[in-house]
This record gives C-alpha cells, sequence and structure tokens, in this order.
C-alpha cells in the first residue's frame, strides 16, 4: 500500500505542477506524506482488524449478559 501511495503521489503532484493547482497539490503533498511516514488514515490506530489468523481474537472484549427490569407507572 506504501508503494502505492508513493506512486499516486507523484501522479498527483505532477498533474498539480502542470495545471497549477493547489488543492491538488495540496493532495499530493499528503499522500506523499502517507507514504513516506507509513501511516494510514487510520494513525490513531481506530480501526482494528484482525491481525492473529485463525480463530484466536486480536480484542479480549467478549459479549456479557446484559438483564432489563421493566419500569412501570403506578
Amino acid at each position: 500500500m506504501r508503494v502505492i501511495r508513493l506512486v499516486l503521489a507523484g501522479v498527483v503532484l505532477t498533474e498539480a505542477w502542470r495545471s497549477n493547482e493547489m488543492i491538488l497539490g495540496a493532495l499530493g503533498v499528503i499522500l506523499l506524506a502517507q507514504s513516506v511516514l507509513n501511516v494510514g488514515c487510520c494513525g490513531s490506530s481506530g480501526c482494528d482488524i484482525d491481525h492473529v489468523g485463525g480463530k484466536s481474537r486480536s480484542s479480549k472484549n467478549t459479549a456479557q449478559e446484559v438483564t432489563f427490569t421493566e419500569v412501570t407507572k403506578n
């Protein structure tokens, strides 16, 4: 993914230079920074994926049974 961002950043920056577009250039700089620093949009690890293969989970959270009590008005 890092190489794809780097190539895309090169294409976007080239087109921004040719067409003299500042916003497109800013997008190219963002893509270039992502590829150089090897970060993505989820830099804060906000989206967890299953890194462990098989049936084991990367998260230790399990579902707990919830009981509800009916509240009635007298």
